[in-house]
């Protein structure tokens, strides 16, 4: 049994993987950036979800709606990993609780929104903290931020600051994504 198949097992209590997700766990696993487009309720989250445990460093989880966040972060906890989201509806202590996660390396998956990844605030604690991967989430959405808003020079700029990280994008319905888009 290999340990992804030990940490779907152990953590997650699923016996198989779903069609699609052992490939990409085992690319995202193995350090190849991904783009993995699957259908709504096809197991995207578990695709970074399950690495983010593999690997070391907190793994940043970018995703552009709260409600998403906050129910993925129970979810995790319910199951015993550490997971935190920083949004505007956290109170003090939620916040504090993120960042002495951060500090005593137990939080394992940190969900943000696109626009705070510019934030002074951010980039300080990205700068401190061991970051093991980059996974986005929603990723249809987060595209259209960064073309609908002034979101775009704040991702663009701390996507090349964080080049050697591990970009992992994941979506959660088909849609075709223009080259020019990704590559500007």
């Amino acid at each position: 049994m290999t340990e992804a198949s030990a940490v779907l097992r152990d953590v997650f209590g699923f016996d198989d993987f779903r069609p699609g997700q052992k490939d990409i766990v085992d690319a995202v696993t193995q350090g190849e950036n991904v783009l993995a487009i699957m259908p709504t309720g096809g197991g995207k989250s578990l695709c970074y979800q399950l690495p983010a445990l593999l690997r070391d460093g907190v793994t940043i989880v970018v995703s552009p709606l709260i409600a998403l966040m906050r129910d993925q972060v129970r979810a995790l906890r319910s199951i015993g990993v550490g997971a935190g989201a920083l949004t505007s509806a956290n109170t003090q202590e939620e916040n504090d609780e993120i960042f002495a996660g951060l500090e005593d390396g137990s939080l394992r998956l940190w969900y943000l929104a696109p626009e705070r990844l510019g934030s002074a605030q951010i980039t300080s604690v990205l700068r401190r903290y061991r970051v093991g991967m980059i996974s986005v989430d929603e990723a249809h959405w987060v595209v259209v931020a960064l073309f609908c808003h002034d979101n775009e020079k704040r991702i663009l700029t701390h996507y090349h600051h964080h080049q050697q990280q591990q970009h992992h994008a994941v979506k959660s319905s088909c849609q075709i994504i223009n080259e020019s888009i990704i590559t500007k």
